[in-house]
């Protein structure tokens, strides 16, 4: 990590202070018979201040200033470059590591609002991984139930990273067929949490599919697939409790939803054990692995008329299906 971002600071800072002379050297000369020499040379020096700040909190700010003072300066679009690079070093790398989330993804934010021709060729090449990073914060917040206002940006950044790797974007530095489907299951799956908490249940069951496809190692994602069939169960057997002649046909049907809902949620919590125990650190997942055992046990009595009988057996023939990869 150090090293990669010592690397993207060096060319951050080649670009900003050598390229800019050349860069502006045209224009500088056609503004000079245009415009007042005293006003241009404000605006040059103040262009120059941006270009040679190493900080990149200073710069962003520089930036800014200069943006606001100076909206239609010949060297604006030098600066908007400069603010970008800045935008995205403070993203990446700054907030993230002091864990000022707010301000990474704000900043982020703007960063990929802004016109493409804003933004310098390093910085778009660049703008995927930066989504990655956004998802994988996001991913956290939605999992913990933390940072809503967040999690609603991330799902943007998700359906943009998307859209992305659809189109044929790439990140250059990984093994891009391994890592790809990773990329876009992290993505996949954010969207799927807030489906899910929407009660857009086929929506999040097809997104949560499409994680799992792509990385089926997170005992996450089947913990969280349980859970729609948990809320399904739940409208199912509340339909049932609610019918007074349970031998109706009506009641019958209730009631065969709910034990199909049931045996589900028990799949899934079965998926969940296996995934967990697979991991080489299994013993970090002591208590996810306890709860879901006892939420199988129960959810298999529900589908299988209050017995346990074949539960081993019923667990043993889901290993050969469950994370194959």
């Amino acid at each position: 990590m150090k090293k990669s971002f010592a690397l993207l600071v060096c060319l951050f800072l080649a670009q900003a202070c050598f390229g800019t002379f050349s860069a502006t050297a045209h224009p500088l000369v056609q503004a000079a018979q245009q415009q007042d020499p005293n006003q241009l040379r404000l605006e040059y020096d103040a262009q120059q201040v941006v270009a040679k700040e190493k900080d990149p909190a200073k710069k962003y700010s520089a930036a800014q200033d200069f943006l606001t003072k100076y909206p239609n300066s010949t060297y604006a679009p030098y600066v908007k470059k400069d603010l970008n690079r800045a935008r995205f070093v403070l993203a990446v790398d700054t907030y993230r590591t002091a864990q000022k989330f707010d301000d990474e993804f704000k900043v982020a934010d703007d960063l990929l609002k802004d016109a493409p021709e804003n933004k310098p060729k390093e910085i778009a090449d660049r703008e995927l991984a930066m989504i990655v990073t956004l998802v994988t914060d996001a991913d956290y917040f939605a999992l913990s139930a933390k940072n809503q206002p967040l999690v609603d940006m991330g799902v943007r950044f998700a359906e943009q990273g998307i859209a992305m790797i659809d189109g044929g974007k790439k990140i250059e530095g990984v093994v891009w067929e391994t890592e790809k489907p990773k990329y876009l299951a992290k993505m996949h799956r954010l969207i799927g949490i807030t489906n899910l908490r929407a009660k857009k249940f086929d929506d999040a069951a097809t997104r949560l599919a499409k994680a799992i496809e792509g990385d089926c190692s997170d005992p996450n994602t089947y913990y969280l697939m349980a859970s729609i069939y948990r809320e399904r169960y739940n409208e199912a057997a509340t339909k049932y409790n609610g019918i007074a002649v349970k031998t109706s046909p009506e009641a019958t049907e209730a009631l065969n939803q709910a034990k199909a809902q049931a045996d589900k949620i028990a799949e899934f919590m079965a998926r969940t054990i296996i995934v967990c125990q697979k991991d080489k650190e299994a013993a970090k997942y002591e208590k996810l692995i306890a709860n879901c055992k006892a939420d199988m046990e129960a959810f298999f009595k529900v589908s299988h008329d209050g017995k346990t009988d074949g539960i081993a057996e019923y667990q043993e023939g889901l290993k050969a299906s469950t994370c194959v990869k």
